[in-house]
């Protein structure tokens, strides 16, 4: 064959090859390799509804953003730099609302995306944040609460989404329902001066729902007034025994009120003598009597008070006020007698009982030891009874109730009946004085050391 020739029939099959490829690519796309991919353009939606407040314009409930103060309680006004977000379920969508003016009243618009949204879905509004209702991290001002926690929510029903996304809504008004009220705290000293207390630490708590306020800044008593702090708090709905403690410098106060109810988007003006209820040791008065001391060195109310403190927790009540009994401000009893195991009725000689009480732990402002008899005596005359000091005899007789009736007021242990409690007195080297309980009565009597007695340690400051 002319090889000129077999060359063209090459070329010729070939050109026929991709003849037939060319026209099997037209006639069939899918067969033709990558094609371009048809772009889908995410749904947008169209959102505008008004937005009213909730209840009584007299009740001052604070729904809105900007917050401020006259008279009556707080104002609640829109402000167009405001958001407001919306999701569907649990999914939040992109974008916010946002006021179109500023007021008491307005009307709420926006876009949102990466949502869907369709008809007969119930929407949640809210603001001013997205999330979980967060109260942590307030400084104490007005401003800050305004911009950061004070939720509110309003729920709406889609009726219809139109083709341009525009949604329509069941609701021609969105209501919009707090979920906090707003409290104002003015701090007072313990003698209710003009001078407040200044702390940099707060903390209010229902048992159920707790706000602290941590590191407060300097500015905050600057733009409130000193002692003013605002406090957003998530309500309960129901009384509630509400606790505040406050941290002033190197000491912690408390204020506990029984049977508070709180109401949701509500103004409240609340004055607190904090350290009427918590003060150091060298500041008691006889009035203190019967009043608890906590383990953080300072004087509460009631047990309770003592043991919502973090830093202690109740170890004495305050017995007598005075210098007679050899010590510089005052007396305390503890609580409960001394156990080397927990719930046991230890019974020590007179020697391991002394170790016992002085090794107990330390509180600031006192002296753990062993009550003397004088410390029991004054301790009496501390809560009532009118017999004066005298120096022990035997069998010599102390009327006992009223400490024994205080000290059950204050919550603690009571000394029972038939029972013998050492003195830290000696009676020569082998003997010592112990106090023997016999009702609302009780005598001195000498004991060998050896014996064993029962432990009440006092709390000497």
């Amino acid at each position: 064959m002319n090889i000129v020739k077999l060359q063209q029939q090459i070329s010729l099959a070939a050109l026929l090859i991709a003849s037939a490829a060319f026209v099997a690519c037209s006639s069939d796309d899918n067969n033709c390799g990558e094609q371009p991919v048809e772009t889908v353009t995410p749904q947008v939606y169209n959102l505008t509804v008004s937005a009213s407040k909730d209840g009584d314009e007299a009740d001052s409930r604070a729904i809105t953003r900007a917050l401020s103060l006259d008279d009556d309680g707080i104002n609640a006004t829109w402000a167009t730099t405001e958001n407001i977000y919306v999701k569907n379920g649990s999914t939040w969508a992109t974008g916010s609302l946002h006021p179109d003016a500023n007021g008491a009243t307005a009307t709420l618009e926006g876009t949102l995306s990466d949502i869907t949204i369709a008809a007969n879905d119930q929407l949640t509004l809210q603001f001013p944040k997205q999330g979980d209702m967060t109260y942590d991290g307030q400084v104490g001002t007005l401003s800050d609460i305004a911009a950061n926690f004070d939720y509110a929510t309003a729920t709406i029903t889609v009726d219809a989404v139109s083709a341009t996304g525009d949604i329509i809504t069941s609701e021609e008004t969105a209501t919009f329902e707090n979920h906090q009220a707003i409290l104002k705290f003015t701090l007072k000293n313990g003698e209710g001066s003009a001078q407040p207390s200044n702390p940099t630490a707060f903390t209010i708590s229902d048992g159920k729902n707790t706000v602290s306020l941590t590191n407060i800044p300097a500015a905050t008593y600057a733009t409130n007034g000193d002692g003013v702090l605002y406090v957003a708090f998530p309500t309960a709905g129901e009384a509630k025994t509400i606790t505040l403690t406050a941290t002033v410098g190197t000491d912690t106060y408390t204020y506990e009120q029984t049977d508070v109810t709180l109401s949701n988007g509500v103004y409240y003006v609340i004055t607190v003598n904090m350290a009427d209820q918590a003060r150091s040791l060298a500041s008691a008065t006889t009035d203190d009597i019967g009043k608890i001391v906590g383990g953080d060195g300072k004087i509460y109310d009631t047990k309770a008070a003592a043991e919502a403190v973090a830093a202690g927790n109740a170890v004495a009540m305050i017995a007598y006020v005075g210098t007679e009994s050899d010590c510089t401000h005052g007396l305390a009893i503890a609580l409960r007698d001394e156990h080397s195991v927990p719930g046991d009725q230890d019974i020590l000689d007179w020697y391991d009982a002394e170790e016992f009480c002085e090794s107990k732990a330390p509180v600031a402002g006192g002296t753990w030891r062993m009550p003397s008899v004088k410390d029991w005596q004054y301790m009496f005359i501390g809560c009532g009874a009118d017999q004066p000091y005298n120096d022990p005899t035997e069998n010599m007789e102390r009327s006992f109730s009223g400490l024994a009736s205080k000290l059950n007021g204050a919550g603690g242990t009571a000394l029972p009946n038939d029972s013998f409690y050492w003195t830290s007195t000696a009676v020569g080297d082998d003997n010592a004085w112990c106090f023997y309980i016999a009702g609302d009565e009780g005598d001195f009597r000498a004991a060998p050391k050896s014996n064993g007695c029962l432990i009440r340690a006092c709390l000497a400051f």
